[in-house]
């Protein structure tokens, strides 16, 4: 029996597959997750719903620039050639880090103009934050990105857990002080900042071995030209992938400031959490998914097993997202009046419109790296501008109802269509057929249909505690089903 249960986590963390490298940044992500709804319940009841709107609005900001600080000059660090020339691709990523984030302080003399624009008396007060969380939180996720393609999974795993941990510490002892946004922004820059600090010192040791790689022993000296010959070579990053990642953000945060546009940051704040609660957790898996899956992608496409590989990671999203999705759906609003106090039950309600576009968010994010495997930017770019348009159009119209929830609902149908088309486009690019993008969707939903029935049947009849434990059974059964049934403890 001993020699069973070995050779069963022996097999889970097997790293010459997919699925040990996954498991292992699930881990920290784990952590994470548990610790975030945790102190959720506490942060909910502390800080009121204007406060996350602010948090929410300044997000957005960052959310839209991001891609600007590094021009995603970071991505070619996975696909480098060399070691030396990944060590290079770093120092580009750095560089044009430091240049941005330093010029986007520009915004701080804005921020009056930004606070009339929106009608929003208390956003000028954070603006000046906006720089110094991209600066922070961009060098961390360009030295995790190092840290992948050297495959130090244990160590980003670590990196999570002391993201979150530091997060949520700070956020809840300044709540505790004075609760104001400023709690909730200080705590996910600090995050950041510990989690960087901590890839730090790794980073740069294996930095120093790859600028002596291919017979550079004597200088290990960083090259200008070599950089600026990495800066032509991936120049499509700039080019393509940055206008997209912009326009990707967009898609994402506009809608947050058209939110506070047209109604006030307390509706901001109510909407921001229904998107923190499903969108953020499953965002996190998908992020690690992603982390792998553009290695491995690397290496398929090179073997020619990359319609394979793509179709195994849709389907196992779709498993991963499906339950929580759709118990949110069903009964969510009862879940955050129970977990987070009646104010927040619009929260939970608000799920029942954009739960199909996270759930179809998450599962095609990871994939969305085959744009760059397969240096497909332009289709990036155009998808984006798509989604750009039909979600800017669909919160204006519902804006100019006067309707909260109906400019949701418009919201939830629009992000839900451009999300399938992008998901059926890569799918294509990599080669796996329509039947077999399909079927993940039919097998799920015919096997879950009975629990979610009866779920359904009890958030009908009675709310609070029974909901709740109703909707933990469901997601216990199915949990299950996810271990025996996709075979998680066998070797592939």
């Amino acid at each position: 029996m001993k020699d069973r249960m070995a050779q069963l986590l022996a097999n889970l963390g097997d790293d010459s597959g997919f699925r040990g490298p996954v498991l292992k940044l699930l881990t920290g992500t784990g952590f994470s997750f548990i610790l975030a709804y945790l102190a959720k319940t506490v942060l909910l009841r502390m800080y009121a719903p204007g406060d996350f709107g602010i948090y929410a609005a300044i997000f957005a900001l960052v959310g839209i620039l991001t891609p600007l600080v590094t021009l995603r000059y970071e991505d070619a660090i996975m696909l480098a050639p060399t070691p030396r020339r990944s060590a290079h691709a770093l120092v580009l990523a750095f560089g044009v880090l430091v240049v941005s984030s330093t010029l986007f302080f520009g915004l701080i003399p804005a921020r009056y103009a930004i606070e009339n624009l929106f009608g929003e008396p208390s956003l000028a007060e954070w603006i000046w934050l906006v720089p110094v969380v991209l600066f922070v939180q961009r060098s961390a996720k360009t030295l995790e990105l190092w840290l992948t393609k050297a495959e130090s999974f244990n160590l980003i795993s670590v990196g999570h857990v002391v993201h979150s941990t530091t997060m949520t510490a700070l956020r809840i002892g300044l709540g505790v002080v004075r609760p104001s946004p400023g709690g909730l922004i200080y705590g996910f820059a600090a995050g950041h900042l510990a989690q960087g600090m901590l890839y730090a010192r790794p980073v740069l040791a294996s930095f120093r071995t790859a600028l002596a790689a291919d017979g550079h022993n004597a200088s290990r000296r960083i090259h200008p030209a070599m950089v600026r010959a990495l800066a032509r070579r991936y120049r499509k990053f700039p080019l393509y992938t940055t206008p997209a990642a912009m326009i990707a953000a967009g898609v994402s945060q506009i809608p947050a400031l058209l939110l506070l546009y047209y109604f006030d940051k307390e509706v901001l704040g109510i909407y921001s959490q229904s998107f923190a609660v499903l969108l953020i957790p499953l965002s996190q898996v998908a992020m690690v998914i992603s982390q792998v899956f553009f290695v491995r992608a690397v290496e398929a496409r090179k073997a020619g097993t990359l319609a394979t590989l793509s179709a195994n990671v849709h389907r196992r999203t779709v498993l991963m997202a499906w339950i929580p999705t759709s118990i949110l759906m069903l009964a969510g609003g009862d879940i955050f009046a129970f977990l987070f106090g009646s104010p927040w039950r619009p929260s939970g309600d608000y799920l029942l419109y954009l739960g199909p576009w996270i759930l179809l968010t998450a599962i095609s994010s990871p994939l969305t790296r085959l744009f760059d495997v397969l240096e497909r930017q332009r289709y990036e770019l155009v998808i984006a501008v798509g989604m750009f348009i039909v979600l800017t159009g669909a919160m204006i119209l519902g804006g100019q109802t006067g309707l909260p929830e109906r400019a949701i609902l418009y919201l939830g149908l629009g992000g839900a269509l451009v999300r399938t088309i992008q998901l059926v486009l890569l799918l294509r690019l990599a080669g796996v057929s329509v039947r077999t993008m399909i079927r993940p969707y039919l097998v799920y939903a015919a096997w879950s249909a009975p629990w979610l029935g009866l779920l359904h049947l009890v958030a009908v009849r009675v709310d609070g505690l029974v909901t709740v434990l109703a909707a933990t059974a469901v997601a216990l059964l199915f949990a299950v089903h996810m271990v025996y049934r996709e075979r998680l403890l066998h070797q592939r």
